[in-house]
């Protein structure tokens, strides 16, 4: 399998002593690792642009925020992105898909599983299924692309779905 890897990127409007940023990931959003140190541009009027990559993100989400640091050794914290890395075991697997009037659907760990809801292509949720057993009935919809929503108490997960 290709590995996968994850693009940040950002920009300044401005700089006033701007020594960089920390960039750090964490799988939780609460324990934070330092990935590197991407050096700012000091003291610019001018728009800067940043790009990292980062080549070994962690399967599953994986949470991101930039910390700042002046010259000085003050700092600031970005606003937290989350980035989903599929992998074995972590995705939403349906099936026959196209399929006709029945779906089945599975995650790694079906037991945690809460909550099924099915939307149409434009957000309106459809259907709400809590009596999730690995099967979902679409005899009631006409032909179309839909979105299935799996969740569990710590995770969501989407996939497409075509019923023919």
């Amino acid at each position: 399998m290709e590995s996968q890897k994850i693009l940040l990127q950002w920009q300044t409007a401005s700089e006033l002593q701007n020594s960089g940023f920390e960039i750090q990931r964490s799988k939780d959003g609460q324990n934070w690792q330092v990935l590197d140190f991407v050096k700012g541009y000091g003291t610019t009027a001018e728009a800067q642009q940043y790009k990292w990559l980062d080549e070994q993100p962690n399967t599953g989400d994986n949470y991101y925020q930039l910390k700042q640091i002046d010259e000085d050794g003050s700092y600031e914290y970005s606003e937290i992105v989350v980035v989903e890395m599929a992998g074995k075991g972590t995705d939403l697997e349906v099936f026959p898909n196209p399929t006709h009037n029945h779906l089945n659907y599975r995650i790694a760990d079906m037991d945690a599983l809460t909550q099924l809801q099915l939307f149409d292509i434009y957000g309106k949720l459809l259907a709400t299924d809590l009596d999730v057993d690995g099967t979902l009935s679409l005899e009631a919809l006409p032909k179309g692309m839909y979105v299935l929503l799996a969740t569990t108490p710590t995770r969501q997960y989407r996939q497409t779905v075509v019923k023919n």
